[in-house]
């Protein structure tokens, strides 16, 4: 797949960038898999407001992506997975330390941190970008 960014510059993705993307929005799926066998009787309405809630950075990313204009073309494949390394850590961390009943709460703290881990990959892939554009 051949694809034409933003700077005019013709790029194709390699085979690591498309099982990434395709793990990355794999993630949620797997995790309320997990959740509905370890339950046994999970109701469908929660299973499914869970992985809206949990996909909603997902959305995002694609958003400022698509529409955001200080975003580089570098930042899709990186902002998908970090976003997906927060959601891995919150459930293994809401899943194993958080104590039952406070599970719900801790959620909560799930779109800031994925907010500045997105604001921190901004930043990254922008001083790339500058950086490369400097020395070429």
């Amino acid at each position: 797949m051949r694809l034409k960014s933003r700077t005019a510059a013709i790029a194709q993705w390699s085979w690591w960038r498309r099982v990434s993307v395709a793990g990355a929005f794999g993630l949620p799926v797997l995790l309320m898999a997990v959740i509905a066998l370890n339950s046994g009787d999970a109701n469908p309405w929660d299973l499914l407001s869970n992985g809206l809630y949990w996909a909603a950075p997902y959305g995002v990313v694609f958003l400022v992506h698509k529409f955001g204009p200080f975003v580089r073309s570098t930042f899709l494949t990186p902002a998908l997975l970090a976003v997906s390394g927060v959601l891995l850590v919150f459930w293994c961390w809401i899943w194993w330390i958080v104590p039952w009943r406070e599970g719900p709460i801790a959620w909560l703290l799930y779109p800031p941190a994925c907010a500045a881990v997105l604001l921190l990959v901004w930043m990254v892939t922008s001083i790339h970008a500058h950086l490369r554009e400097r020395h070429s």
